[in-house]
């Protein structure tokens, strides 16, 4: 393994949409990457007409026109884990207009040499991607996530702080991983599925269900409508 130098490709003006507590982060984070600069945010919903000294511009909708004037090079979507639907579906319908998306990955990530970042991913500080492991298109991991040999994670997945999934295990998509949630080898978790902070996964997990505990067990459902 190394430590995170080229797997990201180059990417010079940076759209984030989504200015609230993630899309900070994640401008905070594009700082330690010397080939990212943020040209500004797309939000529906912030108040200020700036966040850091860069413009927020809305609706999001713009984003269209400012791509088409070539005022990025791409774009990263920035919607928390509350608003899982609406991150899947902007990202397939920006995809329809050619838009490219970055993926933004620390330079303290250490990533196996056949490991694959989707594009539109994220990766914070301290993440450990081991052999084999791929992870899908518009994925968050956050801080410390660990994800063993031969493991998937799934598009328009997040992950919380130390999350820790261990080898052959297989995360689909739209899931949301709280922090510390860790998962035993060999287990599949089905679309839609949420985890608690702390939760231990030792079973399949079925879709659209909150899990919390250890070992995890069904809270209520979630819906994804």
């Amino acid at each position: 393994m190394s430590m995170h130098q080229d797997k990201v490709s180059t990417v010079d003006r940076l759209a984030i949409i989504g200015a609230g507590d993630l899309g900070h982060s994640i401008f905070r984070l594009t700082k330690e990457i010397p080939h990212l600069n943020t040209i500004g945010f797309f939000d529906d919903t912030c108040l200020s007409d700036s966040v850091h000294g860069l413009p927020v511009f809305s609706p999001i909708d713009s984003i269209e026109d400012h791509w088409k004037n070539n005022n990025f090079d791409a774009a990263i979507i920035a919607i928390g884990y509350k608003h899982m639907r609406f991150r899947s579906e902007l990202f397939t319908r920006l995809k329809t207009l050619n838009i490219p998306f970055a993926s933004v990955v620390h330079p303290s990530t250490i990533i196996a040499a056949d490991a694959i970042v989707g594009e539109g991913s994220v990766l914070f500080p301290g993440c450990v991607l081991d052999i084999g492991v791929c992870i899908g298109n518009n994925c968050v991991l956050n801080s410390g996530v660990t994800v063993a040999h031969d493991s998937r994670i799934d598009d328009h997945t997040m992950c919380g702080p130390r999350v820790t999934l261990a080898g052959f295990t297989h995360v689909q998509h739209s899931c949301f991983l709280g922090v510390g949630t860790t998962v035993i080898d060999n287990i599949k978790i089905e679309p839609h599925v949420h985890t608690g902070g702390g939760t231990v996964v030792i079973d399949n997990l079925p879709g659209n269900y909150l899990y919390v505990g250890v070992p995890a067990r069904p809270l209520k459902s979630i819906p994804t409508t």
